[in-house]
């Protein structure tokens, strides 16, 4: 039988000419020039939405990791993609997440700062971790972090990103010293992180069963406010 096609089937929050809006699942691949192409669904959810005003493709403007699921906006046309990135570089876009972190978290609520740069430790060219101002490649970066629940061995948390750093709320779980429960890079050496690339290459399952109980990143992108970049609500 035909595989699943994830962009035929993926919920769709909201839709009309200059946006689509997406509950994206785990293991989906968000960018077009990323690395694992067999797990994306952009084409398949163009079928669905064809990009227009001269647009060439269904095009993100912003991102979320493989493994993270939830609220993802697309642009059908040139101008929602300008207006929607103007608004993400003025940082006036709310975003909220849900997320498991390992361990108890004590206190209610943090303010985590930190800039964020290259691990210039790690043989992981992707890996960020909180670095000292200054530091080349450092950005400023801070999140807001409300426990929501404490579990058995980990705490439900909201987190509330205020800057759009690489990995943000990955890293800032790691400083705090309670990183993201199935996260397969932070909170672990890098080697565990290479294991799961060739598992990857060889065409392992993506939940990676062997070593990850829950199957992946606990990390949920659960709202997202922001203006229409055409009606202007």
């Amino acid at each position: 039988p035909e595989s699943p096609r994830p962009g035929r089937t993926i919920p769709v929050l909201y839709a009309d000419l200059d946006l689509v809006v997406v509950d994206k699942a785990p293991h989906l691949v968000v960018q077009h020039e990323a690395a694992f192409l067999q797990f994306t669904f952009l084409n398949d959810l163009a079928e669905r939405f064809p990009p227009g005003d001269g647009q060439p493709r269904l095009e993100p403007v912003h991102r979320l990791d493989r493994e993270t699921s939830g609220v993802l906006v697309l642009a059908r046309s040139p101008r929602a993609a300008r207006g929607m990135q103007r608004q993400f570089e003025a940082h006036t876009i709310e975003k909220e997440y849900l997320a498991v972190a390992s361990g108890t978290i004590a206190a209610d609520l943090h303010e985590l700062h930190g800039s964020i740069g290259p691990a210039a430790a790690s043989t992981v060219p992707t890996r960020r971790a909180v670095v000292p101002d200054g530091t080349p490649g450092a950005r400023r970066a801070h999140t807001t972090l409300r426990v929501l629940q404490h579990l058995q061995g980990a705490t439900l948390v909201s987190l509330r990103p205020h800057t759009g750093r690489t990995h943000q709320l990955r890293v800032h779980l790691e400083q705090l010293g309670h990183p993201l429960v199935g996260d397969k890079l932070y909170g672990h050496d890098d080697a565990r992180h290479w294991r799961y690339l060739d598992h990857l290459k060889r065409d392992g399952d993506p939940r990676w069963p062997e070593e990850c109980a829950v199957g992946r990143q606990l990390l949920h992108a659960l709202r997202l406010t922001c203006t229409h970049p055409r009606s202007g609500t």
